[in-house]
């Protein structure tokens, strides 16, 4: 929770730079624009990153790759059950990109100006689908339909988090006061150099 709340303050803040910097486009050169862009650009893959992982529910657990300590329930203890959550069964099930893009859902709803406890509650939603996961497995029914569901749920729920998550760091950024009062500067001493 904290590097996704992290990364999308550094986004907004990011956003307030590029949007001061299109206000005062004569003065900002096409690479400190272009710049500004790929720096956006690249932190938003990184809160790809975190976002995506907040919707796999062996990423909000001790029992990240198997059962770990009591095991009443009988659950797989096996290390490599993240790797097969991860990547096998996306493989297995054929879940690709071109299959949920249709079904893609729209942004989940944040609070640009304080999004910390919805952050917190959805990374605990995830939290709670962790013994439905182990179940499944268990079952026999994680390679049947409904896991297909379920792993299909957690991508798609990873995507309509990203993009909240993106849309509330835009709806965050303004024309950021200190940037624009240098720009003007720059703008008034460009102004009076001799042609």
């Amino acid at each position: 929770p904290y590097a996704m709340e992290e990364l999308r303050l550094k986004i907004a803040s990011e956003w307030s730079v590029l949007r001061t910097y299109e206000q005062y486009a004569d003065v900002v050169s096409p690479q400190e624009m272009a710049f500004a862009r790929e720096v956006i650009i690249h932190d938003m893959g990184l809160l790809a990153h975190f976002a995506g992982d907040s919707t796999q529910p062996l990423h909000t657990t001790i029992h990240h790759h198997g059962w770990v300590g009591p095991n009443p329930d009988g659950f797989t203890t096996d290390p490599r059950f993240h790797e097969y959550i991860d990547g096998t069964i996306l493989t297995q099930d054929h879940i690709t990109f071109a299959e949920l893009k249709a079904r893609a859902r729209p942004p989940e709803n944040f609070n640009p100006a304080d999004d910390w406890a919805q952050i917190l509650a959805a990374i605990a939603a995830t939290q709670a689908k962790v013994v439905p996961l182990y179940t499944l497995q268990r079952d026999g029914k994680l390679e049947q339909p409904a896991g297909k569901r379920f792993i299909e749920d957690c991508i798609l729920e990873g995507g309509a988090r990203l993009a909240g998550l993106w849309v509330s760091a835009y709806q965050a950024s303004r024309i950021d006061p200190y940037v624009a009062r240098e720009l003007e500067h720059l703008a008034d001493a460009l102004a009076a150099l001799p042609e």
